[in-house]
């Protein structure tokens, strides 16, 4: 639960940032490109920590967001069950589960 939560978060640095990324690629000289680098840096580093994360995950910015929505819904559901039947049987839980 924790990777889609992570995956949902990337994906919209991503595409927040995507279109200081997009014009600085497109900067053609060194010079002006480091100085919007410079100006631009909290963006750009955003940009590039989330993309970098997808990356990890093996997921690109095309990713179908509802599907994993779904997927961490059915998750929650699942988890919830399984606290209620330890709760139940008064069973502790030794380790957190997110």
């Amino acid at each position: 639960m924790k990777v889609i939560t992570g995956i949902q978060n990337a994906v919209a640095d991503c595409q927040t940032h995507k279109a200081v990324h997009d014009k600085y690629l497109k900067i053609g000289w060194k010079a002006r490109q480091a100085a919007f680098a410079e100006i631009h840096k909290d963006e750009l580093d955003s940009f590039n920590k989330a993309f970098r994360y997808l990356k990890k995950q093996g997921v690109d910015l095309n990713v179908n967001l509802d599907s994993l929505q779904a997927e961490y819904s059915k998750l929650q559901t699942t988890y919830d069950v399984y606290e209620c039947a330890h709760a139940e049987y008064g069973h502790k839980r030794t380790r957190p589960y997110s």
